[in-house]
């Protein structure tokens, strides 16, 4: 590294003279402290100096020599950043207190330029490792990322916001096209996550496929990421939907042996042809890869809402203890990428078995599998259960569980899902809800 290099990394002289300037003039520390923490200083001695003059701060008693030898004693900290010749030479060695706003950002420059001397080492340790190409991308994109973003976010007050704050649905919901499912979960909520779950052949995948195909028939572009089923098997469900063709006697011919479907199939490709509908496949979904592709398709497209279809199949960043602590963590990004993006975030869960032993076979939370981490995670929880599935009637009825909402009651109501063109519907003349709570 050479000496310039250095210079710009190290900025010791700065972090004195800005420290030196706190204790000259205490009244511009809580103004400092609103902007940089102690990572920004490079060298040891200098963070446990900046700690004990915020210690000595929040005590509410005057910084100076007196006050940080008493602190840094009383932590047992003096001796290790040099003992009492080091603070006098800290304190004395700034040459005008007033320009503290210069050595600050002076500071912030070199905590900068050591945040990108480290994504470069961290890019050569990346490139050189052994995992996909794609994952190595998406590690080093979401990587610089967070180095350019704001290190601080600004601070709101409710005063100045107060007068901004909107109660009227449209801006805060996004309607799924399925009125009934809208007037009991009000919609998707900006920035939320919706976890849809249900056991196999209860639908789920149908209802995320379903709703977003509401939305962008609306106009509102959707980031369909799938990591289990292929775009095209995923494409098929979406075009037989959209025509009310049945699946299964297509895939199995029958559609040369019917002129009216395949009519109605044509039309459907026109139509899903003109969405903007962006299906992404990726078997290997990780949180890092995740928060990669749904930030570039905010930039390209200005997607509106996210769905993940499914959360168990999603892979890892690194590795875990436990299944649960990984499923947390793949809860715990998602819900961060949903707030950061204020984008709603549709998520798809599988349900245990338990909930098959019961004489109902009602689902409940607790069949999350790591019910834990989704549970806690969520906003919104949808419970998916056909009786029919089970007694072998063609009764369409489908009860969908409230079980959680963050801003509306739990309970449950009913849709009729026509498994075979895997369509969802409406109910007609349905009272409201059953609340829970």
């Amino acid at each position: 590294m050479t000496g310039r290099e250095l210079e710009l990394i190290d900025g010791q002289v700065y972090e004195a003279a800005l420290l030196a300037s706190m204790v000259w003039d205490n009244a511009i520390i809580p103004q400092v402290a609103g902007r940089i923490d102690r990572d920004h200083f490079y060298r040891p001695e200098m963070q446990v100096l900046y700690d004990a003059i915020l210690a000595v701060s929040r005590l509410g008693l005057a910084v100076d020599l007196v006050t940080l030898r008493r602190q840094l004693a009383h932590t047992r900290q003096l001796d290790e950043i040099g003992g009492v010749e080091f603070l006098v030479e800290v304190v004395e060695s700034v040459p005008a207190a007033s320009s503290w706003e210069s050595y600050l950002a002076h500071v912030c420059d070199c905590y900068g330029h050591r945040r990108l001397h480290g994504f470069l080492r961290q890019a050569g340790e990346v490139i050189a490792g052994t995992s996909e190409l794609a994952e190595k991308y998406a590690v080093l994109r979401n990587s610089l990322d967070s180095l350019c973003r704001d290190e601080h976010t600004e601070v709101a007050l409710a005063a100045d916001l107060v007068q901004s704050v909107s109660f009227e649905r449209a801006a805060n919901y996004l309607p799924t096209g399925f009125e009934t499912m809208d007037r009991h979960i009000l919609g998707l909520g900006r920035g939320t996550v919706t976890v849809v779950a249900g056991r196999t052949s209860m639908g789920k995948t149908a209802l995320g496929l379903n709703v977003a195909s509401n939305l962008c028939r609306k106009g509102h572009p959707v980031l369909y990421l799938a990591c289990e089923m292929s775009g095209e098997q995923l494409l098929r469900r979406v075009l037989c939907s959209e025509a009310g063709v049945p699946l299964k006697p297509v895939l199995a011919g029958a559609l040369w042996h019917n002129p009216h479907w395949e009519e109605k199939l044509k039309a459907a490709r026109l139509q899903v042809g003109a969405w903007p509908l962006l299906i992404l496949v990726r078997p290997h979904l990780t949180p890092a890869s995740m928060r990669a592709e749904v930030l570039r398709m905010r930039a390209e497209y200005g997607i509106k809402a996210v769905f993940v279809d499914y959360v168990q199949q999603m892979r890892d960043d690194k590795q875990h203890s436990s299944p649960v602590e990984a499923l947390t963590e793949r809860m715990q990004s998602i819900q961060a990428l949903a707030t950061e993006t204020d984008i709603p975030h549709v998520v798809m869960s599988q349900l245990n078995r338990a909930c098959e032993a019961r004489e109902d076979r009602e689902p409940r939370l607790s069949d999350l599998r790591g019910s834990g981490g989704i549970e806690e995670r969520a906003d919104v929880v949808l419970l998916l259960h056909r009786p029919a599935y089970y007694t072998g009637d063609e009764d369409p009825t489908t009860k969908i569980f409230v079980a959680k909402h963050r801003e509306a009651a739990t309970g449950f109501f009913e849709m009729d899902f026509w498994g075979t063109i895997l369509q969802f519907a409406d109910k007609p003349e349905q009272e409201g809800v059953a609340d829970g709570d």
